[in-house]
């Protein structure tokens, strides 16, 4: 409603409770709409935006209920049936009611036979229990990941609507709903609400075992991410999944016998994120040609397992990408099998498909940056670019960690770089190709992206697009967040957005430094009296600055200036880098001893 608001100039006054979260509140802002916090609940802030809008003479717009609204949450089932005719039943998630009321009433009108599911929490069994009593009733909501389906009451005109014609209403525990989020996040490269989810879990939790083989619609609705939620929902999905474990263990305080815990993990083949916690992934299987995938030892476990439930054969050789790329030359000649790299001739002619087709569908493309790993990629879409539309920019764009590139150029021949730990993991090979550093010398313009700057890409892509990419697939964009393209203002570019294999465990830590370097998290050491109040005092300030505590560690045993005060180390969500300054300046004026994360990164201060 915001967007729409400020799209066809409308003013858009929203009213949320005073404990709304500040990442929802950014949204509408972003959008320009006039955010009013007002009232302790949901309920309070209806009768307060209801008394608003009969002193300025507004629209009043308080649920899905109203009639006109219903009416356009029908044009969806119209769209459905004009786009296919081939649909024997549509899952829809329900809150009030008023979305699966409208595309019900349109789908029956004009395909009856069409089955139509309403898909709601457990948690919050809205609708349910108003078919149970024959009529809408208050009910009580427990905390869920699907928030925007956690109505306290179904609306009467979705419910007279829905009576008696709704095939089936499904209710979802949130651990299949954080499942389906998952899924859709890992397979579909799809960012949904938990609200939007609930269909898909419908089906995976097999609440449906009688649309198998059905042509099936699922409506996935509901895109008001709040991205400090989705590392947590990753989370408690990997969990759900048997894909994430918490193993607690007695170890004995002898020299040696943590390193023997970890040995025995790793050589299970796990992961330790932390020495409480381990995680390990599993994916379906779809490949009929053998396929033998030799990976570094660092690679992340969640890759190499999915190459394995793909049908693949892998090896495991080498502490980098060129070690392995070594061992699988050698191994060919054995196995008589074919060596397939992005240097290929072959595989880069198939890599340029890229390059035709953006000409061809946007022939006014004025200027592409695409992300460097060997360089095939980018060699080959800047051949077909430049075939085409000769007068089409090419750029290149790679983690300043690693500049092999840019190196390779400078040299005038492939130069090996040390590889460096970085968010754009899949780009980290040590050296460019030769075929590829031979396509592109003296033919590009190139450049070196500051890792914050991926992190922060991979945020805007979830939450402004809705689309999961890694690191190395989102420096294109990274480049032009950067403001390293000033040349290209008012342009037409095209982002290459390459690479889907992002592990679903660094994504939601890549989420945080995401948050960090926007300033919506704030990370933060500082010296408190050691006293009850201390803390207190802590708290309020930061209450009163409008952030959110997220969390909170304090220590006394190591402070050697004063014996007298605690350190306490915390970490705060603010709602913008202005929101964050401000919360800075003012816990300096009353706390000198506070050191920030940033500082500590940059000027390697002594806290303590």
């Amino acid at each position: 409603m915001s967007y729409y608001g400020f799209l066809y100039s409308v003013p858009v006054n929203i009213i949320v409770p005073k404990d709304y979260p500040l990442a929802e509140k950014r949204l509408y802002k972003d959008n320009y709409a006039i955010i009013k916090s007002l009232g302790s609940d949901a309920s309070e802030a209806g009768l307060h935006a209801l008394s608003f809008s009969r002193d300025v003479g507004s629209n009043f717009v308080a649920n899905s209920d109203r009639l006109d609204l219903l009416a356009g949450y029908g044009t969806l089932g119209l769209e459905i049936l004009s786009q296919t005719d081939k649909v024997d039943a549509i899952l829809c998630p329900v809150g009030s009611g008023g979305l699966v009321a409208s595309i019900l009433l349109a789908i029956k009108t004009l395909k009856p036979t069409c089955l139509i599911y309403g898909v709601e929490c457990s948690q919050a069994p809205t609708m349910t229990r108003a078919l149970q009593e024959n009529r809408p009733v208050p009910v009580q909501i427990k905390q869920n990941i699907a928030d925007s389906l956690s109505e306290m009451i179904a609306g009467k005109n979705s419910y007279n609507i829905i009576r008696g014609y709704l095939d089936k209403m499904i209710t979802i525990d949130e651990s299949w709903i954080s499942r389906a989020f998952l899924k859709l996040l890992e397979r579909e490269k799809m960012v949904v609400e938990g609200a939007a989810a609930c269909p898909v879990a419908a089906i995976m939790a097999g609440k449906v075992p009688e649309l198998r083989g059905k042509n099936v619609v699922v409506i996935l609705s509901g895109g008001n991410l709040n991205m400090n939620r989705v590392p947590h929902v990753i989370e408690r999905a990997l969990v759900a999944e048997g894909r994430s474990l918490h193993v607690t263990a007695t170890i004995n305080e002898t020299p040696g016998a943590v390193a023997k815990f970890i040995a025995k993990v790793t050589d299970a083949g796990a992961d330790i994120l932390s020495i409480v916690s381990d995680r390990t992934w599993k994916q379906p299987d779809v490949t009929t040609i053998k396929v033998t995938v030799v990976l570094p030892e660092r690679v992340s476990p969640a890759q190499a397992h999915r190459c394995t439930e793909l049908g693949a054969d892998v090896i495991i050789h080498g502490d980098n990408i060129e070690e392995a790329k070594y061992y699988a030359s050698k191994a060919v000649r054995d196995t008589h099998q074919m060596l397939l790299c992005a240097d290929d001739p072959l595989v880069m002619a198939g890599l340029g498909t890229v390059g035709l087709e953006i000409i061809t569908q946007l022939p006014e493309t004025d200027a592409v940056i695409v992300p460097v790993t060997s360089g095939a990629l980018l060699a080959s879409v800047l051949v077909a670019c430049k075939k085409l539309k000769c007068s089409c920019l090419v750029y290149g764009a790679e983690c300043a960690k690693v500049p092999k590139m840019m190196k390779a150029l400078q040299a005038g021949k492939p130069e090996t770089v040390p590889i460096v730990s970085n968010l754009a993991q899949n780009l980290n090979a040590s050296i460019v190709g030769a075929n590829a550093f031979a396509t592109l010398k003296g033919r590009l313009d190139r450049m070196a992206i500051d890792e914050c700057y991926i992190a922060k890409a991979i945020v805007s892509m979830l939450e402004r697009e809705r689309l999961v990419a890694d690191g190395a697939g989102v420096c294109s964009l990274a480049a032009v967040m950067q403001g390293l393209v000033p040349e290209l203002r008012g342009k037409r570019l095209v982002c290459v957005i390459s690479s889907g294999n992002i592990d679903s465990g660094r994504l939601a830590r890549t989420i945080q430094r995401g948050l960090g370097a926007t300033g919506r998290l704030l990370r933060f050491g500082v010296a408190v009296p050691d006293h009850p109040a201390g803390l207190e005092q802590l708290a309020k300030t930061i209450s009163d600055q409008h952030a959110v505590l997220k969390s909170l560690v304090t220590e006394q045993m190591w402070v050697v200036s004063d014996v007298l005060v605690t350190w306490a180390n915390i970490v705060v969500e603010t709602a913008n880098e202005e929101h964050s300054a401000n919360l800075k300046e003012k816990l300096r004026d009353l706390y000198p001893s506070t050191r920030f994360a940033m500082d500590l990164d940059n000027k390697k201060v002594n806290v303590r």
